[in-house]
């Protein structure tokens, strides 16, 4: 009877040193970007993309996708990012935001960046999904209309940069 009390003690114990040296891993990190905590924060900064990648941990809680070939997004390209805090889509090629890409899945969605992007409208209904959103930036684009209730649903919203060559409205 001692000899199994051993044998079973000797079983958890390397059971247990075993799984205590391998860290938790949360999420890959894709290939083309880097990530800083865990996957806390994916940068793909410059990484060629023309497509939010489809390994991005859903836990990210910042993705930056400054200055990739975004030139359309696709319905629920961000559908899985429950945790996302901050979306930054700087300096790419997108002329407009579908409507079903900012879904109601972006429940903890703070700031959102658009800043340099060939806009030239914004559809009334684009950030209705968005209520949690505090700091909105969209900057150096080619905007010339805003639908009339646009910015309505964000009932969170502290903070508005919108600006078009020289001329900046900071609301």
């Amino acid at each position: 009877m001692v000899q199994f009390h051993q044998a079973a003690l000797v079983y958890w114990v390397v059971a247990l040193l075993c799984f205590s040296t391998f860290p938790v891993v949360r999420g890959q990190c894709p290939d083309v970007c880097a990530c800083t905590g865990a996957t806390d924060t994916v940068d793909c900064t410059g990484a060629g993309l023309d497509a939010v990648p489809s390994d991005v941990a859903p836990d990210t809680k910042i993705l930056i996708m400054t200055s990739n070939y975004l030139s359309h997004l696709a319905p629920g390209s961000f559908a899985v990012y429950g945790e996302l805090e901050m979306l930054i889509l700087d300096d790419n090629f997108l002329a407009t935001i579908p409507l079903d890409v900012l879904d109601n899945n972006l429940t903890k969605l703070t700031h959102l960046s658009l800043d340099g992007n060939p806009f030239s409208s914004i559809s009334d209904g684009v950030f209705d999904n968005l209520a949690p959103l505090e700091e909105l930036t969209i900057e150096r684009t080619s905007l010339t209309t805003l639908a009339a209730g646009v910015f309505q649903g964000l009932t969170a919203l502290k903070t508005l940069y919108v600006q078009q060559g020289q001329d900046w409205c900071m609301l």
